[in-house]
């Protein structure tokens, strides 16, 4: 954890010297330098650090830096990061240092092993750090040149910004309100056993342990004789959870055999969610289990080289993948307010521009509800001649539905998307949707938009021409080294254009009106979940309406913040013929923020 750590020696050299100043000795106590001699040498890194020459790094902007700033009190600056730079070469490949620098330089295999965290010596530890100062200053040439040639030189600066929200974000963390932490997790522990419970009943046996892929499989497919869906790497049936999906939507099981199945997967969804979401959210202890600080909040990691997209990814617990109902756990400190907002039909929207759709381009201008539309669409008479509820109910499923077709998936692949959709129980939703009914659906929605299909055919000529698609926001290119994939050459440069997008509006408001820390530890954004922006702020001139909704006073601190994040978030870019827009709404708890 960056900002805890105890700093044990730092390396700074270039491609021909190389220098390691030591701190901590590898057993945790042995001090390289008197008091004095230290802070004498503190001081000296610290205007080095702050000096006119360029410092750089691989992963330095993310971690080295927060280690830095915790250690000495200062931002290494100006700064390099070269693993965004190697995104920038190469999107596909990994990033790591012991990747590059085995295919940039004369340097390979000193990343084997865990050297940095078990080193067996001070002096083993002090080379490994050396090999990676000067690996770093090596490919920097290389990698720059590339980035250079690849006309990829602006994206730069837009990642290095990104990068800086990464580390306001980590810095920030969300605070978790541990009593509902806990009652969520003692009501995971009640399912857990209920559903085992049903799990032994329904498969007859006395001793049957559902955490167990081999006992699953044997009662499945050797007692029972269900055909398997799919097989493993290694040639057993898979118990994987789309075969258990599949099976439920195969009518021929039934009576015990589905109820096994029902709570096999809700047993599996429940001891899932507890131990990646409701655990991980609990105060660090001991063994580690966890990872609450002491500040009371969680400072997941965010990674802004990741994703060939140009996203942000979470990890050390993903704050960007936390369900919805466990959202519930994360509020803002006392005499704060989260306010947050989530871009209205970001994908739906860049893909009706890229595609030039006349139907939904004139929906989104008019303010119009796409859904709807997608739903007169599919239905036609029984859309526009519906009861409230009937709408309600094909509304919803016109929702999932066009988010699978716009990038012109196979019948197959839009019927699995749609039978796997669940409700917060965990049942399915639509388990009984036939695979006709969905290709006479997808038939439908293309005649009625068939600007897509074009768009689909244009993308890959692009393509086939250029041997590389481009994002039409930032430029972001991404070469398909896998070779020509339909749906991700239909996907990316969507999915890329909404994330320049995010990363834009997130930027103008970090610069802006909602700078990190400005009110005080923890204030600022303190999420960034692709489409949805969360800050947490002072909560001075909110009021309860006669709803219960949260109220800004106007002219207050809330109602500016409000205001700024609807404003920078509804925006127009050059190239696409739609407006993007989000509306930014109070909340006391991150499941009602976005």
């Amino acid at each position: 954890e960056p900002l805890e750590c105890a700093v044990r020696c730092v390396g700074i050299g270039d491609t021909e010297t190389c220098l390691s100043i030591g701190v901590l000795g590898i057993d945790g106590r042995s001090l390289f330098y008197t008091p004095g001699d230290l802070a004498e040498i503190k001081r000296i890194l610290k205007a080095w650090f702050v000096g006119p020459m360029t410092k750089v790094g691989h992963n330095a902007g993310y971690y080295d830096r927060m280690v830095i700033e915790t250690w000495l009190g200062v931002t290494p600056a100006p700064l390099l990061d070269t693993i965004l730079l190697h995104r920038l070469m190469c999107s596909e490949l990994p990033h790591s240092l012991g990747m590059v620098g085995g295919l940039l330089t004369d340097v390979w295999g000193w990343k084997s092993g865990k050297v940095a965290t078990s080193a067996a010596s001070d002096h083993e530890l002090h080379k490994y750090c050396l090999t990676d100062v000067a690996v770093s200053a090596r490919i920097v040439e290389p990698v720059a040149a590339s980035v250079k040639a690849r006309g990829q030189e602006e994206i730069v600066i837009l990642d290095h910004k990104t990068q800086d929200m990464c580390v306001g974000l980590h810095r920030n963390g969300m605070w978790v309100n541990q009593r509902t932490r806990l009652e969520f997790e003692i009501a995971l522990e009640g399912e857990i056993s209920e559903k085992r419970k049903v799990c032994m009943d329904a498969s007859g046996l006395a001793e049957h342990n559902p955490n167990s892929f081999l006992q699953v499989g044997r009662l499945l497919y050797r007692d029972w004789g269900l055909t398997p869906h799919e097989y493993t790497e290694l040639g057993d049936p898979s118990t994987a959870d789309a075969c258990m999906r599949a099976h439920l939507v195969d009518r021929r099981i039934e009576g015990e055999q589905k109820a096994y199945i029902e709570a096999l997967r809700k047993f599996r969804r429940a001891v899932k969610a507890q131990s990646t979401f409701i655990r991980p959210m609990g105060v660090q202890t001991p063994d580690g289990k966890g990872l609450g600080a002491s500040d009371g909040r969680l400072h997941a990691d965010y990674n802004a080289h990741t994703p060939v997209t140009g996203r942000i990814s979470s990890s050390r617990m993903n704050l960007q993948n936390v369900p919805k109902r466990f959202r519930k756990c994360m509020e803002p400190e006392k005499g704060r307010i989260y306010v947050g907002a989530d871009m209205d039909q970001l994908e739906l929207r860049a893909a009706s521009a890229m595609a030039n759709c006349e139907k939904y381009l004139e929906v989104f201008n008019d303010g119009g509800d796409p859904h709807a539309v997608t739903g007169e669409m599919l239905y036609g008479t029984a859309w526009r001649h519906g009861s409230d509820d009937d709408r309600k109910r094909m509304r919803d499923f016109a929702k999932r539905f066009v988010y699978a077709v716009i990038y012109g998936a196979t019948d197959q692949t839009i019927h699995d998307v749609i039978v796997s959709v669940e409700n917060d129980k965990g049942e399915l939703v639509y388990a009984d949707l036939a695979l006709r009914e969905t290709a006479a659906l997808r038939r439908r929605w293309l005649r009625e938009a068939p600007e897509f299909e074009q768009w689909w055919e244009t993308t890959v000529e692009t393509f086939r021409r250029d041997k590389f698609l481009a994002d039409p926001v930032a430029g972001r290119r991404k070469d398909f080294l896998n070779g020509e994939e339909f749906n991700e050459l239909v996907n990316y440069r969507v999915q890329a254009a909404g994330a320049a997008i995010v990363s834009v509006a997130s930027m103008k408001l970090i610069d802006g009106p909602i700078p990190f820390g400005e009110w005080g530890h923890g204030t600022g954004l303190v999420n960034q979940c692709h489409d949805a922006l969360c800050a947490e702020v002072p909560a001075d001139g909110v009021y309860v309406d006669a709803d219960g909704e949260y109220q800004a006073k106007p002219g207050s601190l809330v109602a500016r913040v409000q205001d700024a994040i609807t404003g920078t978030m509804t925006m127009r870019v050059p190239g696409l013929d739609v407006e993007f827009t989000a509306e930014a709404r109070l909340a006391m708890s991150w499941d009602k923020a976005t």
